[in-house]
């Protein structure tokens, strides 16, 4: 591995990303001697977990809904592009007749 990658700043990690549950579970300040089955370092990484759920959720949520509007805004932004391409085909007819067409007309339908 290059100098760069080993000196370049990192983002700081939370507590339980730092290591893996094993190690947790290995460490004298998170094991509780009173439980059974030795699994008494869970007590204090499960409430941690709900709380980074909740905000993954959270998350999700908000990303949801931004997606909802964009949708919404992509939707309403091509009929307004669809419409003003119909306005311009219409306005910018070249052959849109004119008063001297419908004067010739009725010269030619009385004639």
């Amino acid at each position: 591995m290059s100098e760069s990658h080993r000196d370049a700043p990192r983002t700081p990690l939370r507590r339980l990303s730092h290591g893996s549950l094993s190690g947790l579970a290995r460490s004298v300040a998170y094991y509780d001697q009173d439980t059974p089955t030795g699994l008494g370092f869970l007590d204090r990484t499960i409430p941690q977990l709900n709380e980074e759920a909740d905000a993954l959720q959270a998350n999700i949520e908000s990303l949801n809904e931004l997606s909802a509007s964009l949708a919404v805004f992509n939707e309403s932004f091509g009929g307004f592009l669809a419409m003003m391409k119909a306005d311009a085909c219409c306005l910018e007819f070249p052959e849109f007749p004119t008063d001297e067409s419908f004067a010739l007309a009725r010269r030619r339908a009385c004639a």
